[in-house]
């Protein structure tokens, strides 16, 4: 009987959610609010990139 090499699998996902909020972070970091989103100000923000585009 021969033995079969198999790779392991990393079973374990990244947290997407982080690093959208990281990269968010960068662009509007006034959207953020004692670590959390402000979704008021995220919509002001984006509001305000929308017309200086």
């Amino acid at each position: 009987m021969t033995k079969k090499n198999y790779n392991k699998v990393n079973l374990t996902s990244s947290d997407l959610s982080q690093e959208k909020q990281k990269e968010l972070r960068k662009i509007l970091p006034e959207a953020f609010s004692e670590n959390k989103i402000d979704w008021e100000k995220l919509k002001q923000g984006l509001t305000y990139l929308k017309t200086a585009i």
